[in-house]
């Protein structure tokens, strides 16, 4: 198993991330062509993704890999940002809040959460995507991060943990 200071670890910082994204979600939110928050979203979701998977909790890292996929999309301007897109970002925050509290519980309810925002996520990222604002399709040099590529993360076989063991 791993170390539970590895695993306190792990949550602190989720939970920073946690509160970047309920941050720039409402950002973004009120500013669909925030470019600033659309980067700090998807490199949240890009660390929660990468994290999770490390401590074996491979349902968070499954979750924020689907929205950082869907951030990605709209970044590059392959679908237009909507303010339902932004909201299903901020159910995302609100179902990742139990699981990384200062009491993680993770239950059917959390579980069955968990599957239905990510079921939304690819069903969304499946549609045909439409025509981009062209405000989300220019690209300012202080994007140039959003460019950068992600490591590929091993994925775990299916007896993997869903959150962090007991």
């Amino acid at each position: 198993g791993l170390d539970a200071e590895f695993i306190d670890v792990f949550l602190e910082e989720a939970r920073g991330d946690l509160a970047a994204i309920r941050e720039q979600q409402a950002a973004w939110r009120r500013n669909l062509n925030d470019r600033q928050a659309l980067a700090i979203l998807r490199r949240a979701f890009h660390t929660l993704k990468g994290s999770g998977r490390v401590v074996g909790a491979t349902a968070i890292g499954g979750l924020a890999e689907q929205f950082e996929k869907m951030i990605g999309v709209v970044v590059n301007g392959e679908r237009t940002a909507t303010v339902a897109v932004a909201d299903l970002v901020g159910e995302a925050a609100a179902a990742l809040e139990p699981l990384i509290s200062k009491n993680p519980r993770m239950d059917e309810a959390a579980v069955t959460s968990l599957q239905r925002l990510m079921a939304r996520a690819e069903a969304w990222l499946l549609e045909a995507p439409e025509k981009a604002v062209p405000a989300l399709v220019a690209v300012a040099p202080s994007t140039a991060v959003l460019a950068e590529t992600t490591a590929a993360v091993p994925e775990r076989g299916p007896s993997a943990a869903l959150l962090i063991p007991p």
